[in-house]
């Protein structure tokens, strides 16, 4: 073998190899970027979906909710007496102060801590919120729209949005 043919011969290899290694990293990052928005669109949904039983069942929606919270009894065990694990609240909180993230918290007036039901929602008046069907009053609100967005944080897959209208059915005000 002469050095121009093993010269030709490491240019043909390195060229072959560099396309190799793009493809595959190409593949690796469709891979990531398919899992992360499955993922954040699937913590949306799994949230939403308990959202949306809760208040379909719910008994009594109280006046303090608004944009960012629903306050709502569900009475679980039938009784027809409002027990305070029963009074659930959920709410859209900032994680940080002065940041545009927010998680979706569930709490109750039992000593039980606050849950985090999803994290990485958008935190602004309109991105993230809950709204009724007889803004500003939620006394006569017979159904709620509820609007998701949230961004992963260093996510590639960028926003996700769910919407979904949850109509009150057992609910006094």
């Amino acid at each position: 073998m002469t050095l121009p043919e093993v010269l030709i011969a490491m240019v043909i290899t390195g060229v072959v190899t560099s396309v190799l290694l793009m493809g595959t990293v190409s593949v690796y990052r469709g891979h990531n970027f398919t899992q992360q928005d499955s993922s954040s669109l699937g913590a949306l949904r799994t949230s939403l979906d308990r959202f949306e039983k809760e208040v379909r069942q719910a008994r009594v929606m109280y006046n303090d909710s608004n944009g960012k919270l629903v306050h709502l009894w569900v009475d679980y065990d039938r009784d027809n007496q409002q027990d305070p694990d029963e009074k659930i609240l959920w709410e859209i909180v900032r994680e940080d102060p002065g940041s545009n993230r927010a998680q979706l918290t569930r709490d109750t007036e039992a000593i039980a801590p606050v849950v985090v039901v999803s994290r990485n929602l958008v935190f602004d008046a309109v991105e993230s919120s809950f709204v009724y069907n007889n803004p500003p009053d939620v006394e006569d609100a017979s159904m709620i729209t509820v609007l998701f967005k949230a961004r992963a944080a260093g996510s590639l897959a960028g926003e996700r949005t769910v919407t979904t209208r949850v109509r009150l059915r057992n609910a006094s005000f």
